[in-house]
């Protein structure tokens, strides 16, 4: 049997789907988030550099991404939202940024 990951989101995560207006895509979103309860290590790719440690998996489409960290047996989703290559709204620049701020507070 398979073990089951449970599932956390950040407030900084719930912010994020919460910005999510597209109701379809909300749902496959929330659906790709709760298929991360099943080994959660080997779905999407692990992230580099200054996000090592984090993996992200692509939904609805693959315009969207969600960023998760596993801590023992939980997932903890970070962030989730569109992949615009280059841009400083993308979501892996945003997601840098949500790092920095949070370890320069420790």
């Amino acid at each position: 049997m398979t073990p089951r990951y449970a599932i956390k989101i950040t407030s900084d995560g719930h912010c994020s789907l919460r910005s999510i207006q597209d109701k379809k895509a909300k749902r496959e979103i929330r659906e790709a988030i709760d298929g991360l309860a099943s080994l959660p290590e080997s779905q999407g790719k692990e992230l580099e550099e200054e996000l090592a440690g984090y993996r992200s998996i692509a939904a609805y489409r693959k315009h969207y991404r969600i960023v998760y960290t596993v801590v023992g047996s939980t997932v903890w989703v970070v962030w989730v939202d569109r992949r615009k290559p280059g841009r400083e709204d993308d979501v892996y620049a945003k997601v840098q940024k949500l790092v920095r701020t949070f370890f320069k507070k420790r």
